[in-house]
């Protein structure tokens, strides 16, 4: 498996980026910080398709088990998990979320709980992987998420099966901490090294790189 190695940005895991990438100095995320175990590419990238678009179940157990290793050496203090959602009509269409089929096997491994209602997908948006720029993808993504009041005083890590630009995650961060969330993280299986580089990926994050 390509792991995700140094230097990165410390705030989104860009890679190849000292400290703090120009996208996090110029304007700071939602989130606390996101991490992913693995680059995006080779095996990685392979298992996420299979996931994500061949409709393999089994690879998602596998990829819980590599992100619950991943957590005991990085340990993040959340009181839940929370995997990005799809807006129901892609949910629909996949027939899963594959974001969930992750968490709810993590979950199992490490007794952290699942909270699926914490958050909800409120309008639909174009694939993020037709948006041409970084941008593009933060203004198509900014407000699509809603959380539930029960976010409130709690510490979340979002899931999700890869990560390109942080978007999405940001997103989602920021739903649930103006539901009340005091922390939240995200973690990626794996982290996108350049934009553009996303073919299979449908839903705009990047790929994280390693917990700090």
């Amino acid at each position: 498996m390509p792991a995700m190695g140094r230097p990165y940005c410390f705030v989104c895991a860009a890679p190849k980026v000292p400290q703090l990438c120009d996208s996090c100095r110029s304007s700071a995320p939602a989130f606390d910080s996101v991490r992913a175990p693995f680059e995006f590419r080779g095996p990685a990238r392979r298992i996420v398709h299979d996931l994500k678009f061949g409709g393999v179940g089994i690879a998602a157990p596998y990829v819980a088990r590599l992100l619950a290793g991943y957590l005991r050496s990085n340990p993040y203090p959340a009181d839940a998990y929370c995997p990005v959602p799809l807006h129901s009509r892609r949910e629909r269409n996949r027939g899963f979320n594959q974001s969930s089929l992750i968490a709810r096997e993590l979950s199992a491994l490490t007794g952290v709980p699942v909270e699926e209602d914490a958050l909800r997908r409120s309008r639909h948006t174009p694939p993020q992987v037709s948006m041409d720029t970084a941008g593009a993808r933060h203004r198509n993504i900014a407000g699509a998420f809603e959380s539930a009041a029960s976010a409130n005083g709690k510490r979340y890590i979002l899931i999700d099966d890869v990560v390109t630009t942080g978007s999405t995650m940001s997103a989602c961060a920021a739903a649930l901490k103006d539901a009340g969330a005091t922390h939240v993280w995200g973690i990626g299986f794996a982290r996108q090294g350049s934009f553009g580089d996303d073919e299979d990926n449908d839903r705009g994050d990047g790929v994280s790189g390693v917990w700090v």
